[in-house]
């Protein structure tokens, strides 16, 4: 194979910005240990066929990772997916856009390869209706009805023109 180390480079911030939703604006700037290789030279040249590489990168924007924080940072997250996890583990999560509460993209059958929804609504938030108040609010809920034609991912739970 005859890549490069910026095919290389190419790659690998294609597969942050693929898996990761905050890693959108990624960009991989160079391969540790070997700063001041061109980036046309070949990886084979560099590195053998089984070895590893490390790799910097930043965020391209003025605002960079500041408006991800995690749960335990300035601002507070609330992960609360469906396969358990309550943490930010790194995979690719979306929020539910009643409640705030943080899921896995696949946990809600939104494939890796699909775009994340406008609008995203919850199992919880969308069984909501068909349950007594007794089952669990979402978070910060306030209790509306909601009746318009506009529609939004999650069996077509409306939502109001003004909430987009």
């Amino acid at each position: 194979m005859n890549a490069t180390v910026y095919d290389l480079k190419v790659e690998a911030t294609n597969a942050f910005q693929d898996i990761y939703l905050m890693f959108r604006r990624f960009q991989v700037d160079e391969l540790l240990g070997y700063r001041g290789v061109d980036d046309s030279t070949q990886v084979n040249l560099l590195l053998g066929s089984n070895e590893t590489v490390c790799m910097r990168g930043r965020f391209i924007g003025k605002n960079g990772l500041s408006k991800f924080r995690m749960e335990r940072g300035l601002e507070r997250w609330t992960v609360d997916c469906s396969c358990g996890a309550k943490d930010d583990d790194g995979e690719r999560m979306l929020a539910c856009d009643i409640c705030e509460v943080w899921r896995h993209t696949r946990c809600s059958d939104i494939h890796d390869t699909d775009p994340v929804p406008a609008c995203f609504v919850c199992p919880k938030c969308l069984n909501f209706d068909s349950k007594t108040k007794s089952s669990g609010h979402c978070k910060d809920e306030t209790v509306t009805n909601v009746s318009t034609g506009s529609s939004c991912f999650g069996n077509g739970l409306p939502v109001p023109r003004d909430f987009r």
